[in-house]
């Protein structure tokens, strides 16, 4: 099986940890055919909370040149081997509409992944304070927001879409389902059908306190029902040890499904096997 990991993070994301070079190498390893460099760039509103990490964006920004140059490089090493896809995961652009399209059209990207890291104050869900949250009152408007993310355009696939569940293991309990916010989930799966965008099949959850593949089967189950027909997969690996983890079954999930699963992107068009 040829597996295919898009959504991976190295150094010139300001919480990664190995560089271009390493996570290359260890997803090679793993069997990869395609590995895509997804780093950080997040539209905050103008007053948002000072984060742990910083502005990605200013992070970006500063190794902007060096990580482009990292990918040419890295594709000359393993020319016929594995794709390396030049890449970005932006998070909530439409925050910022008229920054997020200048970026993006500024950068010769192969494929956009979309992604809700933050809540409307612009604090990111691995840092609120859950014993203060309305959960009903969160979860409705994150899905509400993928609506908006969707809308805004050039999106080639979501990410994560229970984001906020890796950090509720204190008020969660497994399966951590998103079944209670079915409605609105469907309201988001049958866009991105109609829309072209592909979900992305997660594995971070397998290696977290859930343990389990993001979305949920019954997510993509939705998805096929209205009309989507592909899906990526993703490690969201952060160091070389997650590099292509999970990735064989998340597309076995795929496939049990009838979802296509892209081998990599080009010029923001899915190639498949």
């Amino acid at each position: 099986m040829r597996i295919s990991d898009l959504h991976m993070h190295s150094t010139f994301s300001e919480d990664g940890e190995g560089t271009v070079e390493e996570i290359c190498a260890a997803a090679y390893e793993k069997g990869a055919c395609a590995v895509a460099f997804t780093e950080h760039w997040d539209a905050l509103p103008a007053d948002h909370v000072e984060l742990p990490f910083g502005d990605s964006r200013e992070y970006y920004h500063l190794y902007d040149a060096a990580a482009r140059q990292a990918v040419i490089d890295a594709r000359e090493r393993y020319n016929g081997r594995m794709k390396i896809v030049y890449a970005i995961e932006i998070g909530q652009p439409q925050v910022c509409a008229s920054a997020s399209r200048s970026f993006l059209d500024s950068h010769d990207f192969d494929f956009v992944l979309g992604a809700i890291h933050a809540t409307p104050e612009g604090l990111d869900y691995y840092f609120v304070d859950y014993d203060r949250m309305d959960f009903d009152q969160m979860f409705r408007s994150y899905y509400a927001r993928h609506l908006d993310l969707i809308r805004f355009g050039n999106i080639n696939s979501i990410a994560h879409m229970d984001y906020p569940v890796r950090k509720m293991e204190r008020w969660l309990r497994k399966p951590a389902s998103m079944l209670r916010y079915k409605d609105e989930v469907a309201e988001v799966v049958r866009l991105a059908a109609q829309s072209g965008v592909a979900l992305e099949i997660n594995t971070n959850g397998l290696r977290n306190w859930f343990g389990r593949l993001s979305p949920e089967p019954w997510v993509l189950e939705l998805y096929r029902a209205f009309g989507g027909t592909f899906v990526t997969t993703g490690s969201d690996a952060h160091n070389t040890d997650h590099a292509a983890f999970g990735i064989r079954e998340a597309r076995e999930l795929a496939e049990s499904l009838g979802l296509k699963t892209v081998s990599y992107y080009e010029r923001r068009q899915p190639v498949f096997d």
